[in-house]
């Protein structure tokens, strides 16, 4: 999905108050470090983009799991969150 100006706007705000580079929004996409999920953020977050999505999620829905299930793998046994959070924090720690 193409990155607007107002994708650098919400990038460039994250840098200066949070002092970290953010190239995903939701934690999927972080944890695998790439797309998995799509990520419509604020004025993105319209019915035609979310309709749009769930069609095309619908049409390849093995596509959609097998993107979940590389998330799934990286996260392994139980414990999820506890790794989650440990990798949140060496990713903002850079």
């Amino acid at each position: 999905m193409p990155r607007n100006s107002g994708d650098n706007v919400l990038q460039a705000v994250s840098r200066h108050i949070l002092r970290i580079k953010l190239d995903f929004y939701s934690m999927p996409n972080i944890l695998a470090g790439r797309m998995v999920v799509p990520e419509y953020v604020m004025w993105q977050a319209t019915a035609d983009n979310i309709y749009n999505e769930a069609v095309r999620i619908l049409a390849d829905p093995k596509k959609a799991k097998a993107g979940y299930a590389a998330v799934r793998s990286l996260l392994g046994e139980p414990g999820a969150i506890k790794r989650s959070a440990q990798k949140i924090i060496e990713f903002v720690n850079g």
